[in-house]
């Protein structure tokens, strides 16, 4: 029987990224665009919610590290649902609860989400590190249905 192994390969990608020091620029300047914020009028609660959405999609990406898809999953999601949001509401001196129906509604189901798919990320990584292979879960499965061998 053939093995779906991928071939293992000791290449080194040809650019390497830091998802810390990324992720410590990305935060910094969320903390000083809060600070505008405040500064601007925004409701401190909607501002506090904003900064967790985006602290929680951050930890992701800087957990899983720079080179796994679920770790971009959550990066490009707290991007641009808290981050680009914050930064843009910024830049344009609006506060961040202008021009939204339910303002503090629409940040907690933003962190909510993001919440969410951080522990299940983490859940996914808990398990690869106890040496658990989600294809072998799903293809042992199918081979076995298949063949009719147990």
């Amino acid at each position: 029987m053939l093995s779906r192994r991928p071939p293992q390969s000791n290449a080194k990608p040809m650019l390497t990224l830091d998802a810390r020091r990324l992720t410590r620029v990305l935060g910094f300047f969320a903390l000083l665009a809060a600070l505008i914020q405040l500064v601007l009028g925004a409701s401190p609660a909607v501002v506090i919610i904003a900064l967790i959405a985006a602290a929680a999609g951050l930890y992701g990406f800087v957990a899983l590290g720079a080179y796994n898809l679920g770790a971009w999953l959550a990066f490009f999601y707290v991007l641009g649902n808290a981050l680009i949001a914050l930064y843009a509401k910024t830049l344009f001196g609006q506060p961040l609860d202008s021009n939204l129906y339910a303002p503090l509604n629409s940040f907690v189901a933003v962190t909510i989400t993001s919440a969410s798919l951080l522990a299940a990320l983490l859940r996914l990584l808990g398990n690869n590190r106890c040496n658990k292979s989600m294809t072998t879960e799903v293809i042992e499965p199918v081979q076995q249905a298949s063949t009719g061998k147990p």
